[in-house]
């Protein structure tokens, strides 16, 4: 899997776009061996594609994906979710719109957030 990261975060060693450097080289070569056999192009591709699969995810797992929290001065922590899926049907996976508040409420009250937006 580290390997998949080094190719994800570099996009692919891409050297036109000046993307990795000679530790991220280094660190690849190290984990060549665990490239599957289709090769690095091919698995990089499915990674990416994978990458932004989002279709099995639950409902608080949307919320978490992209989840940021800010401190207040009067030490309350909000976190801003962003959900990556067309609204209607994350909705729809967590049965309607009560489903949905129903899971950010859990997910504030387990992580003691004081709201989530």
């Amino acid at each position: 899997l580290l390997a998949g990261v080094v190719l994800i975060d570099n996009r692919n060693m891409d050297k036109e776009n000046r993307k990795g450097n000679d530790r991220d080289d280094a660190a690849l070569e190290c984990l060549r061996s665990y490239i599957p056999p289709e090769g690095q192009t091919a698995w990089y591709k499915a990674l990416k594609e994978a990458r932004h699969d989002v279709s099995h995810l639950s409902v608080t797992e949307h919320l978490l994906l992209d989840m940021k929290t800010v401190n207040t001065k009067e030490g309350k922590t909000v976190a801003m979710a962003s959900v990556m899926v067309n609204m209607q049907a994350w909705v729809d996976t967590a049965g309607g719109p009560d489903g949905v508040v129903a899971a950010a409420r859990a997910l504030a009250v387990d992580r003691g957030y004081s709201a989530i937006v």
